[in-house]
């Protein structure tokens, strides 16, 4: 199996930044980015997949496979943050 890692808040200021910095290296395992939308604008060897931090089950097929994870949590409230964490 190979590594992947998902990273969420990848079109934003430090989500971009780290997927741009993984991608550079092909030694990194792929790398993954959790978005709402489809149509994003993503680094090269960067893979999009859909999903909603506030919809947990909206990105549950995402999950599958993953070995690492950066957890960008975007909100200024912890609610929610253990259903997506399960």
């Amino acid at each position: 199996m190979s590594s992947k890692i998902l990273v969420t808040g990848a079109t934003g200021t430090v989500g971009r930044a780290l997927v741009t910095e993984l991608a550079a290296d092909p030694a990194q395992p792929r790398v993954l980015a959790l978005v709402r939308d489809p149509a994003a604008v993503l680094p090269p060897r960067v893979e999009p997949v859909h999903g909603d931090l506030t919809d947990p089950a909206s990105f549950a097929a995402a999950v599958e496979g993953v070995t690492a994870a950066f957890l960008l949590w975007p909100f200024g409230s912890a609610d929610g943050f253990g259903a997506v964490l399960d």
